[in-house]
């Protein structure tokens, strides 16, 4: 599949799908969202695998590969949503957006030779990132400052680089499908464990989800799965850098449906920082 078409698929998916985390995760709890998409997503991907036939692969070279990026994935998610229903999103998806630039940094440390417009281009999206953080209005920000916010995101950029990097070579071994299938599983397995375990030792009581909730997670599952099958799909070949480069456009459109529908204030200099990001995640698109 085409990587930079691949990466605007994903962009969309991811983008429609974080936005719409924040009220799941505001309306049921962080633990209830995780476990729902997750359920619902790995459910549906089962049954596709059946109709068309696809067998589990079996364990080989790429396992380690699928469990890294499950966690990283499990991680990532509850920490991305943490940070959108706290808000301001305006702050947290540029953030978390940035990810391509450490995405790119890690690829060159395993052989990859930068080039100026690379550097550039990563630059800009640090920058950008930064600036967006920064710059957002201070009466916007919900009891206890924008610090808990930006720490939770800076989190999830972390965790969503060892989504990016595991994944892609997980993709090496099993192909796309297959890849987001078997780590799909895990992120559920971890996820069921670490609730049990918070239960167990009193951090937390069983997730309980009221029917109706269903269908609308089943949903936001989808989108998700979506938005990292396209993601993988652009990864296969030699070019790993375009498509989760153009993804990460996701945090843009996140912002912006924030901005037409919840009416978050930005001033300039957020802008100029959504700005820098987009701009750098372009010229990342095309000059990788």
């Amino acid at each position: 599949m085409n990587p930079v078409l691949a990466g605007v698929l994903s962009a969309l998916s991811l983008g429609t799908a974080d936005f719409a985390g924040r009220f799941a995760t505001r309306a049921w709890g962080a633990p209830n969202v995780l476990l729902g998409v997750f359920a619902s997503s790995f459910a549906l991907l089962s049954l596709w695998a059946i109709a068309r036939g696809i067998a589990v692969p079996e364990l080989g070279p790429g396992s380690v590969h699928v469990a890294l990026n499950g966690a990283a994935t499990a991680l990532m998610t509850v920490f991305l949503y943490l940070s959108l229903a706290r808000g301001p999103i305006s702050v947290a998806a540029p953030i978390v957006a940035s990810h391509p630039a450490v995405v790119l940094a890690v690829w060159f440390a395993l052989g990859e030779t930068p080039n100026a417009y690379q550097w550039l281009g990563m630059a800009m999206t640090i920058a950008g990132a930064v600036i967006a953080a920064r710059s957002a209005d201070k009466s916007a920000a919900p009891a206890g400052g924008m610090r808990p916010t930006i720490l939770m995101a800076g989190a999830a950029c972390a965790c969503y680089v060892g989504l990016v990097v595991f994944g892609q070579l997980a993709v090496r071994h099993y192909g796309p499908f297959e890849a987001l299938w078997q780590g799909r599983g895990v992120s559920l397995a971890g996820t069921l464990v670490f609730l049990a375990f918070a239960r167990a030792v009193g951090l937390g009581a069983a997730p309980r989800m009221k029917a109706r909730a269903w269908a609308p997670l089943a949903g936001l599952g989808v989108l998700d799965a979506a938005g990292y099958l396209f993601l993988f799909a652009g990864s296969v070949g030699d070019v790993q850098t375009v498509a989760p480069v153009v993804g990460s456009a996701f945090g843009a459109i996140t912002v912006i449906l924030a901005r037409v529908f919840l009416r978050e204030k930005m001033g300039a200099l957020q802008w100029i920082g959504i700005a820098l990001v987009t701009a750098g995640v372009a010229v990342l698109a095309g000059k990788s």
